[in-house]
């Protein structure tokens, strides 16, 4: 009996002892299985954090494709913004675009994918000037008659308009006047003084300049190089309907956004307001002697297109409420002189005479142009032909020389590099961007549509300074 539970007792004692190893064994595969899974996670998160990382750089390159194709379309190269960003598949971007002076404008794209954050600098150069920049020019002769005077103002430098005679911005040798073939400056007649251009009148290679006695040139008369090719309008993708011929005082008539019509007339006492953003493409535009056109571009830019005829008859007036010339622009390429109104008299395709202070930019690449004394010109014009009336007044915006080319110029790539994250909210809060957003009620817009066009100011929710410092790649 003694021998039956001695053997017993030895049996429980080596299965206890099998059980505390095989309880080891078991926590032993635990801890590494625990450490193993530990370590997978860990490298699962490394490898989606790298392909965030690197989506997040292809993410700011589409940025910088963006911004890039909105300079050659005439843009001003910022796209969203880190409010409001643009969408690009399963992230967001926004490109802040800087104008660093003589043509070159630095590209700021930062892109956003689940974790990943990049943000990419491309300094860009317009080596082909806008026509605008030429400041008062023509393609063939140009005549400055009798009493004119052609000068220069900075609208940058919020004078509202007004040239500071005396001060830091005095009109001295800023104008420009150029042309492909001969210049005329008018001299001193019976009843009127010579005409004064304050800057350079530039005729074309093998042109000369012919000054008269007692006109006054005070900047360089040389030939240009090459000869200045004026491209014609390019059409904006706005649908016309119909004819419009408005001759009511009250209410005006009142056009933003996109708009177009056949034939566009005001008459007898007929009102109207264009206001921006406004992209108005027409086939005619007739302002009757008696009416009224005002421009409003403070909210956005006033762009008129004409294909055939554009008519300010004398009498006529047009107001501009915002002193900003880049913001409005006026362009026909009419080309034909021929009766459009059948009277019996042929028209012009262009006729600019009405009573006006006018800030903009005024182009007819086909069209021979008068400009009437009575429409004073704050901005640049650009003909096939022009003639500035006896007394008239122009006054060139050396703004335009700086603006980005709207006239399909490719700018140049100077430089590229990393640089450091902008100190924005959705960047430091590492979140996925499109889900922080859908948290702040916030829909990022698609990138075709989310350029600003120039002069336009993004909103940011930077508040700290931030200077862009260049990182290792």
């Amino acid at each position: 009996m003694r021998n039956i539970v001695g053997r017993t007792s030895g049996a429980s004692s080596e299965r206890g002892s099998a059980l505390i190893a095989a309880l080891f064994v078991v926590l032993m595969v635990g801890a590494l299985s625990m450490a193993f899974l530990q370590m997978s996670m860990n490298k699962n998160r490394e490898q989606q954090g790298a392909a965030d990382a690197k989506r997040a750089f292809y993410m700011a390159e589409s940025g910088i494709s963006e911004a890039y194709s909105g300079l050659v379309r005439g843009k001003s190269g910022n796209v969203g913004s880190d409010v409001v960003p643009a969408r690009f598949g399963n992230g967001v971007f926004w490109v802040v675009a800087e104008n660093l002076g003589s043509n070159k404008t630095c590209l700021t794209s930062t892109g956003l994918c689940g974790s990943g954050r990049a943000s990419i600098s491309l300094v860009v150069e317009n080596k082909r000037p806008t026509i605008a920049s030429q400041g008062v020019f023509s393609q063939n002769a140009i005549t400055i008659q009798a009493g004119a005077v052609i000068d220069s103002f900075d609208s940058r430098l919020s004078t509202g308009g007004m040239i500071q005679m005396g001060g830091p911005e005095a009109p001295t040798n800023q104008a420009r006047v150029g042309s492909n073939g001969n210049a005329t400056v008018q001299g001193t007649t019976l009843r009127a003084a010579g005409a004064q251009v304050l800057g350079d009148v530039r005729p074309g290679p093998g042109g000369v300049v012919g000054a008269g006695t007692g006109a006054v040139i005070t900047g360089s008369t040389a030939p240009g190089e090459t000869s200045v090719v004026l491209p014609p309008v390019r059409f904006p993708d706005v649908a016309q309907s119909g004819d419009v011929n408005y001759g009511l005082s009250t209410p005006p008539l009142a056009l933003t956004g996109q708009t177009g019509y056949h034939a566009l007339k005001l008459s007898g006492v007929g009102r109207a307001t264009l206001t921006g953003p406004l992209e108005l493409v027409v086939d005619s535009l007739v302002l009757g002697a008696g009416t009224r056109l005002t421009i409003n571009a403070a909210n956005g830019p006033v762009k008129i297109y004409v294909r055939d005829w554009l008519k300010l008859a004398p009498g006529s007036t047009v107001v501009c409420s915002s002193t900003d010339p880049t913001k409005i622009a006026i362009a026909c390429d009419g080309s034909a002189t021929v009766d459009r109104d059948g009277d019996g008299i042929v028209d012009a395709p262009v006729t600019v005479g009405a009573t006006s202070s006018f800030y903009g930019y005024v182009y007819a690449p086909k069209a021979s142009v008068t400009l009437a004394n009575t429409f004073t010109l704050w901005g640049a014009i650009a003909t096939n032909g022009l003639t500035v009336a006896g007394g008239g007044r122009i006054h060139f915006d050396r703004a335009f020389v700086d603006l980005p080319s709207d006239e399909g110029a490719d700018p140049e790539h100077l430089c590229w590099r990393l640089v450091q994250l902008p100190p924005a909210r959705l960047v430091e809060s590492r979140a996925d961007p499109l889900t922080y957003l859908r948290a702040q009620s916030i829909t990022p817009v698609a990138s075709k549509d989310a350029h600003y066009d120039v002069g336009d100011v993004p909103a940011t929710s930077i508040t700290k300074t931030w200077s862009r410092v260049a990182v290792a790649p």
